[in-house]
């Protein structure tokens, strides 16, 4: 059995490799063991979605997102004890498999790993600003977390010198005080915020 996801992974991590051979391996392999485990993750700590989204797979992420058993959540020993979401946020350009993840009903965009660090702290601290501003969006994000050592995703921006997002971020929380019942109404608000720092 192992040898059928290390060889899917070895294909994920191949950029020869195209996305629909590996969703038809994936299919096939689905058929042939009724055991397999879209969550399975590899000695070195990696799911096969992990590797899909490193590899910037976005066809592949849209599958495996859309598969009933996949765990979005998943923690492996990156980050931390942290989940893709984790590696999402550090990386700039990777913003369109973050908007897929954010779709997702069951993505937690607040978990914390062992150090305490969101997704949004990650993205603070590699100033990745449109991570951030597309975090600021999803109504779910709370940027008040604090991590172990006390600290928000604002304060590390701070800490780093990353002003605009620190100034974003604070600005954002501010419609927290409008007492706006329309969801849309303070979208579209948070929208007009954000958009001060494209």
């Amino acid at each position: 059995m192992n040898v059928i996801y290390e060889n899917l992974l070895i294909k994920i991590d191949d950029q020869t490799v195209l996305d629909s051979e590996i969703i038809q391996d994936i299919e096939c392999a689905k058929c042939k063991d009724f055991d397999f485990d879209i969550n399975y993750v590899e000695y070195g700590g990696w799911s096969s979605l992990m590797y899909a989204v490193k590899s910037e797979r976005k066809e592949l992420v849209e599958y495996i997102l859309e598969d009933p058993d996949i765990n979005i959540n998943l923690r492996c020993s990156l980050w931390g004890d942290g989940t893709t979401l984790h590696e999402l946020c550090s990386y700039t350009n990777k913003i369109h498999i973050l908007k897929l993840f954010l779709g997702c009903k069951d993505l937690d965009v607040n978990i914390q790993n062992i150090f305490g660090c969101t997704g949004l702290y990650y993205a603070c601290s590699y100033d990745n600003i449109e991570i951030v501003r597309e975090l600021l969006l999803d109504a779910r994000v709370n940027p008040s977390i604090r991590n172990n050592r006390g600290r928000t995703a604002q304060d590390i921006a701070i800490e780093r010198s990353h002003l605009r997002i620190a100034n974003m971020i604070k600005r954002t929380g501010y419609t927290s005080l409008l007492r706006i019942s329309n969801n849309a109404l303070l979208h579209d608000i948070t929208r007009m915020i954000i958009e001060e720092y494209a």
